[in-house]
């Protein structure tokens, strides 16, 4: 199991664990998180990874990980708003389109979200 930290302009972004950083990695390039920097620790034990994860999230916050709420810390209002509203279909089809982009259901929001924002953008 690895450990590892996401850095942006040596502030930690993302917390994480993962059998397979290389594979890891490349999905938060894909999903857009901006970093510039991997920092990996190697564990033997699971139990040991977990509690440094949590260890290095509750000190840190990083924008990126969720919160212990279920939400991401980052826009945690307007999402927590969002999945609300969503319907038993919507969030089916976000675990679909999550399963399908090998990502987590919270980053497809991420990703809806990050659009809406641009379009408004556009109108505004």
């Amino acid at each position: 199991m690895y450990g590892y930290l996401l850095y942006n302009n040596d502030e930690i972004v993302y917390v994480g664990l993962t059998q397979n950083i290389e594979s890891r990695v490349s999905s938060h390039k894909r999903t857009g998180k901006n970093f510039d920097k991997v920092i990996v620790e190697s564990f033997e034990c699971n139990t040991l990874a977990v509690n440094w994860e949590k260890k290095y999230i509750s000190e840190y916050n990083p924008i990126y990980n969720i919160s212990p709420g279920g939400y991401c810390r980052k826009d945690s209002f307007k999402r927590k708003r969002l999945t609300t509203s969503l319907t038993e279909k919507n969030h089916t089809n976000l675990k679909l389109i999550a399963i399908k982009l090998n990502i987590r259901p919270c980053d497809v929001l991420d990703l809806a979200l990050l659009d809406f924002y641009k379009k408004s953008e556009n109108i505004l």
